[in-house]
């Protein structure tokens, strides 16, 4: 298990559920090369 606080897509309950390592973002933080944030807007709307 990885600890995460950051505000990322693949966050959940303070953890990264990240399945898979894929290619690295195209905006990583410091200490996670995954990092994708989180949209407000939910999609179709």
């Amino acid at each position: 298990m990885i600890a995460c606080s950051e505000n990322c897509i693949f966050a959940d309950d303070g953890l990264c559920n990240l399945k898979e390592v894929t290619k690295p973002s195209s905006t990583p933080i410091k200490d996670c090369p995954y990092f994708e944030k989180k949209s407000n807007k939910k999609e179709g709307s």
